[in-house]
């Protein structure tokens, strides 16, 4: 008989909960765009202390066309037509970046 009453009042207990609930914090968040909220993130000096690209050696050539996925994404990511080395070494091209300020 403990045991109902005390499973009762504890389901009773928690479906009013959300009524008495304070209101979330997200729900009074300003709605931004994605553009405006980079222009609100803080800028700091770029540094690739300690940055190695031969640390990363995930880029794997899928398809087997001796260009690599970092490659492949920049090939298709330039605006214009890419600079390709041998080896499919990308030497130029131009691409865009809300992060930066091109």
């Amino acid at each position: 008989m403990i045991t109902k009453t005390t499973r009762g009042l504890a389901a009773a207990a928690l479906t009013l909960l959300p009524l008495f609930a304070a209101t979330p914090a997200h729900a009074q968040a300003d709605v931004l765009t994605l553009a405006d909220g980079i222009q609100r993130l803080p800028l700091a000096a770029e540094s690739r202390d300690g940055y190695e690209r031969t640390k990363f050696k995930h880029w794997v050539d899928a398809d087997k066309n001796s260009c690599n996925t970092r490659a492949e994404v920049l090939e298709a990511e330039s605006r214009i037509p890419v600079t390709v080395e041998q080896g499919c070494k990308i030497i130029a091209g131009e691409w865009y970046s809300y992060y930066g300020a091109a």
